[in-house]
């Protein structure tokens, strides 16, 4: 352990690991990957669950411009529910609806590739560290600020990627999809360059608060401090659900404080599964005279979307 709150990674974690039990089918591992075009205020997430148990995979590519009704009315989407696990491990991974990942050098640098079926989709893509692996106090999770450069072409137009995106990967994990607490938790990457990166997961709250962090650190000048307290708050829209911004106040394990504001500029509601809707966002954070673009997912349960209608 790097400091209370950051957790060392082994490379091995890049790789498909067993399940917590093995006669649990809500027993899943997650790898969560994508890009974004700044200028395009363009996103696009990569993301798969391995049901080791069940022997099949869920997921696939959504990419997103602007304010989508629902992720059906995506620039593009692929994704499937059930799909056979891969052959071998996730360091060398061939999905068959067009995806590939390739974990060139564990932890350090990963190579994607798509090509959409229908031809209107293909892209090339790099992710290269900025910083090492950060994993969640307990394990099981870690996330990680990348470089992405690439190449993609939608419907036949060619589009330069050059940017950063924070990378998540989760094992050990059981999902069974029970009730929740009725406040949505908020996920969200922000990372401005090689010298400063930030992630947190939280509740929205009413002052700086432990309680209302549920997990963060921050990359700054080579150095990752844990984060310890966090005030959050998300704008909404009309629909009093839609996040439309965010303020949010973080305090790191030296005592300093990080004032950051996020603008929605692009966003597709999500059913990862029928009762928790995630809000995935792409946010054009504000810190300190910075800016940058990055997730924001609000994670949205049923208790929280049916107190919007009353």
């Amino acid at each position: 352990m790097d400091g209370v709150g950051v957790v060392a990674i082994d490379p091995a974690d890049e790789l498909l690991h067993p399940p917590v039990t093995a006669d649990d089918p809500t027993a899943v591992e997650t790898s969560f990957f994508g890009f974004n075009v700044p200028e395009r205020d363009l996103n696009c997430t990569i993301h798969h669950q391995h049901h080791a148990v069940l022997g099949v995979v869920s997921g696939g590519v959504i990419l997103i411009s602007g304010e989508a009704e629902n992720a059906a009315f995506a620039d593009y989407i692929d994704c499937h529910d059930f799909m056979p696990m891969p052959h071998g491990d996730l360091d060398d991974v061939a999905y068959p609806g067009g995806l590939r990942v390739q974990v060139v050098e564990p932890l350090e640098l990963i190579e994607l590739s798509y090509v959409a079926p229908d031809g209107r989709l293909r892209f090339e893509l790099v992710q290269e560290a900025l910083m090492p692996a950060v994993g969640e106090p307990g394990g099981g999770r870690f996330t990680q600020a990348m470089r992405t450069r690439g190449e993609l072409v939608l419907d036949g137009e060619r589009i330069e990627i050059d940017g950063y995106f924070t990378r998540e990967r989760c094992w050990d994990a059981v999902r069974p999809e029970n009730d929740k607490p009725s406040i949505p938790l908020a996920w969200a990457g922000a990372v401005f360059g090689p010298d400063l990166a930030l992630h947190f997961t939280a509740y929205d709250g009413e002052c700086l608060d432990k309680e209302k962090l549920s997990w963060g650190y921050v990359w700054r000048d080579g150095e990752t401090r844990p984060l310890e307290a966090a005030w959050m708050r998300t704008g909404r829209g009309a629909d009093r659900a839609a996040p439309t911004g965010v303020e949010v106040k973080l305090l790191d394990a030296s005592g300093e404080t990080y004032e950051m504001t996020g603008e929605t500029r692009a966003r597709a509601p999500v059913n990862i599964r029928p009762d928790l809707l995630d809000q995935m966002c792409l946010m054009r954070y504000r810190l300190d005279g910075r800016n940058c673009h990055g997730d924001f997912q609000d994670l949205q349960p049923n208790g929280f979307l049916r107190s919007t209608r009353s």
